[in-house]
C-alpha cells in the first residue's frame, strides 16, 4: 500500500502536464461536485480544451461537446459535435445517443428518436439498450 502512495506522490511531481493529469483533473472535478447540477462545467471544458491540445481524438471531442452542452446548452453541444467527422464515430453508440440527447433537450423529438434507435442497435449491452429504449418512446409521446 505504501508503494502505491509513492507512485501517487511521483505523479504529482514535476512540471510536465500529461493527458493523464488532465483526465484525472476532469474526473476529480466531477467527483468534487456536490451534485451533477453543481459540477464546474467551465473547469471541465477548460480541461478538455487542454486535453485536445495534447491528444486530439474523436472521443475527446465528443466528451468536450457534452461538457460544452452542459455549460452553454444543447445547441452549443450540437455545433461542437458537427465538427467531428461522422464516419469516425459512426459505429460508436454513445455518439448517436449524445446526438439524440442534444436534440431531445432542444425539443426536436423527430430528430432525436432515430439517433437513439441507432444507438440501441449499436450497443450489445442489455442494460444500455433498456435505458436507451425509454428515449425514443419519450420522443414519440411528445
Amino acid at each position: 500500500m505504501a508503494e502505491g502512495f509513492h507512485y501517487l506522490d511521483l505523479s504529482a511531481s514535476g512540471d510536465e502536464l500529461t493527458e493523464m493529469h488532465l483526465e484525472a483533473g476532469i474526473a476529480g472535478t466531477h467527483c468534487l461536485a456536490d451534485s451533477y447540477e453543481h459540477t464546474d462545467w467551465d473547469a471541465i471544458v477548460n480541461l478538455y480544451d487542454q486535453l485536445t491540445t495534447l491528444k486530439s481524438s474523436p472521443i475527446v471531442a465528443l466528451n468536450r461537446a457534452i461538457a460544452l452542452a452542459e455549460r452553454r446548452g444543447p445547441r452549443a453541444g450540437l455545433e461542437a459535435i458537427q465538427s467531428i467527422p461522422d464516419q469516425v464515430l459512426e459505429g460508436y453508440y454513445l455518439f448517436w445517443a449524445t446526438l439524440g440527447e442534444m436534440h431531445l433537450r432542444l425539443g426536436e423529438f423527430g430528430e432525436a428518436a432515430p439517433h437513439f434507435e441507432r444507438a440501441i442497435a449499436l450497443t450489445s449491452s442489455r442494460i444500455e439498450q433498456q435505458f436507451l429504449h425509454r428515449k425514443p418512446e419519450a420522443c414519440r409521446r411528445r
